[in-house]
């Protein structure tokens, strides 16, 4: 390794943790263990109550890539914010606290990124496993940029933000994660991204996420992610059509989208299909494990012929409401602004 790789890392790798000592020694060691070796590592406690903070001091006693910040607690989006502006790598690679590398992630990731400059993001497919590390199941997404974007549009499966592998210095451009986004500013992010470049996605399961009941995803039973997610799916929708983003408006200006947002999913009645939709899963899942309980997902069809409906339609062609929701929100300054004029 010359001295420039040194002191100019390809890589930074960015973990935020807060009060992750149960599976922190885990994480760690997978980034540590990469075959890819020219990264910096900044790992940011914030405000970690439990051990984190001594066991992150004594990784970085053993390897000078370690970055240490101790801060007070104030989120993961403004921690990574924190992160990427003192990353000195050309790319930043995220993981979560509680996930996994496998060992040539960052090689591969490397590797797919120089054989097309165009990328400024390159996810991955992923293993799911449990508390315990027990793998459960194997997930791989899109590739092309196109598929991507549309999937992040209409509540698709994406690739999981411990996967992330983008372009620091377009990130710190877009002035990173949106605060006000807390349960979806990773997508919110990459949508952004999608607008000054391409988006790309390797096959293979490169990295490991942990499923368990304390997942900020679980936050408020999934209702502000849901929020959050189509709050910035209608903003990309927005931008798309030459408006302005509310997200990035004044403080009044976003409450009020934020509300109208609010109501405009209870009005949908998203919540309850959800709900229908996570159920149904589990009901067909159940009948092809055992074809005696084929009757449960036929009698969820039968009690719910809108929603049965609408869950067959999202299975071809994905969500639409978010861009339904852009032109209704257009609709509603069009009228204000006319009205101010009068």
């Amino acid at each position: 390794m010359t001295l420039l790789q040194q002191t100019q890392p390809a890589v930074t790798v960015l973990m935020c943790c807060f009060n992750a000592e149960r599976w922190l020694t885990l994480s760690i060691t997978s980034v540590l263990n990469q075959s890819f070796k020219n990264f910096e590592f900044i790992i940011i406690d914030d405000g970690s109550t439990d051990n984190s903070l001594n066991l992150i001091n004594k990784f970085s006693a053993i390897d000078s890539r370690i970055v240490v910040i101790s801060k007070s607690n104030t989120g993961p989006s403004h921690s990574r914010n924190v992160g990427i502006s003192m990353a000195r790598g050309r790319w930043i690679s995220v993981i979560d606290a509680d996930d996994l590398f496998e060992s040539n992630k960052l090689e591969m990731q490397i590797a797919f990124a120089k054989a097309d400059s165009s990328l400024v993001f390159i996810g991955t497919g992923l293993t799911v496993i449990d508390e315990l590390g027990n793998k459960m199941s194997q997930h791989n997404y899109p590739a092309d940029h196109h598929n991507l974007v549309h999937n992040l549009r209409t509540a698709r499966k994406f690739p999981p933000h411990t996967s992330a592998f983008y372009r620091a210095d377009l990130v710190r451009a877009l002035d990173g994660y949106r605060t006000r986004l807390s349960q979806a500013e990773d997508a919110d992010l990459w949508l952004r991204l999608s607008e000054v470049g391409r988006l790309g996605c390797m096959n293979g399961a490169y990295v490991q996420v942990r499923k368990h009941a304390h997942q900020i995803s679980n936050f408020e039973n999934g209702r502000r992610q849901t929020i959050d997610a189509r709050m910035s799916t209608v903003a990309s929708w927005l931008r798309e059509f030459n408006f302005s983003d509310p997200i990035a408006a004044d403080d009044e200006s976003f409450k009020k989208y934020s509300s109208w947002m609010r109501a405009r999913i209870d009005e949908d009645g998203l919540d309850n299909f959800l709900a229908f939709k996570s159920t149904f899963r589990l009901s067909l899942l159940e009948s092809l494990i055992s074809p005696v309980e084929i009757y449960r997902p036929i009698f969820r069809c039968i009690k719910n012929p809108v929603y049965t409906f609408r869950f067959f339609w999202e299975q071809l062609f994905g969500e639409s409401l978010s861009c339904k929701l852009a032109k209704r929100w257009m609709a509603t300054q069009y009228k204000k602004n006319e009205y101010s004029s009068n």
